[in-house]
């Protein structure tokens, strides 16, 4: 990121072109897919994007013409259940994968999968984290202490 001058003497901040990254998970026929396609087909309108898994069939790979916001994106279309959770697991986004365990609505299993993702990946800063984050359910608290 950088900062230049404008005409108006104040100083603007410029992105350089960087890729972001949004993934939609969920059980089957919940319309994760229509919500990726959906996301994906708004983000074309003013910059690029690439989508994977199932919502490809809904949207092709386009890029805006004036790329106004200057921001690529991909978006993951994961697959159903703990699949994509396996799938951040070989990816080592332990980030991601803290943030699933901290998700509230989201179901038990599926946090404390993702909790033992975190302890394959060996990501002991952020099991240690969730020990001692008070928002995180106190069962998933000790399995995270057990695991750091």
């Amino acid at each position: 990121m950088s900062t230049k001058p404008t005409e108006t003497k104040e100083l603007e901040t410029e992105r350089d072109s960087e890729t972001r990254h949004i993934a939609f998970v969920g059980d089957r026929s919940v319309g994760k897919t229509t919500i990726a396609a959906l996301v994906a087909r708004r983000l074309t309108e003013r910059t690029g994007v690439r989508v994977t898994g199932e919502a490809t069939q809904l949207v092709n790979d386009e890029t805006s013409t004036d790329n106004t916001l200057g921001i690529e994106w991909t978006v993951e279309d994961c697959p159903s259940g703990a699949e994509a959770i396996d799938s951040l697991a070989q990816k080592t986004e332990t980030a991601n994968l803290g943030i699933l365990v901290r998700m509230g609505g989201l179901r038990g299993e599926f946090r404390r999968h993702a909790l033992n993702a975190l302890g394959d990946c060996n990501a002991t800063t952020v099991l240690e984290e969730l020990a001692d984050d008070t928002t995180v359910d106190p069962p998933l608290r000790e399995r995270a202490e057990e695991l750091a």
